[in-house]
């Protein structure tokens, strides 16, 4: 009896050490959820096509965005920017959908691996994630709300994640190298 109450004690020790660890490790990458969600700082990737859900007229809410201008492959986007924990955190999360000219924006004041789910969202997108110098690193296309909790990875260090439409991409023809235009405050 005794020796099982040591063998008990020993494994939540060694449980609480490996939470702990992992908390650890979290906090020095600068971990942080986003709900079309930024979630760590590691590497993952997929594919896809179909188009979201609300009406083009429909405009994105303002609430706390500033607004940019991301041209893609000569498509222009109307982006909200997340560039903010609270705003990142929340994303499109929650959201009806995207119309077809309409984008979010994640700004990170570093690059980084900066991964992303599907937590609370309502409709599949596309994903680009961009380097400082605003170049695609990575893309993730027709990622589905049912893929979470599937965390998507860039293949290289990105400041920046632009989240689209699904289908988007493979309409655009996009490919890692190529240059987004991102015009802040439009």
């Amino acid at each position: 009896m005794k020796k099982n109450l040591i063998i008990a004690a020993a494994l939540i020790v060694i449980a609480l050490a490996i939470g702990i660890v992992v908390s650890e490790m979290a906090l020095s990458q600068k971990s942080a959820f986003v709900s079309t969600a930024i979630v760590s700082t590691s590497t993952d990737s997929t594919a896809g096509a179909s188009s979201a859900a609300i009406a083009p007229e429909t405009p994105l809410p303002d609430n706390d965005y500033h607004r940019a201008e991301v041209t893609i492959a000569g498509r222009t986007f109307d982006a909200l920017v997340a560039d903010t924990d609270a705003l990142q955190t929340l994303g499109l999360s929650g959201r009806p959908g995207l119309a077809p000219n309409q984008a979010m924006l994640f700004v990170f004041s570093q690059a980084g691996f900066v991964g992303f789910w599907m937590k609370d969202m309502k409709f599949p997108i596309d994903m680009l994630w961009l380097g400082s110098d605003s170049r695609i690193t990575s893309f993730e296309s027709d990622a589905t709300p049912e893929g979470y909790p599937e965390v998507f990875f860039p293949t290289a260090a990105s400041q920046y994640v632009v989240e689209l439409p699904a289908g988007a991409l493979a309409s655009l023809d996009v490919k890692n190298g190529d240059t987004v235009s991102i015009v802040l405050g439009k």
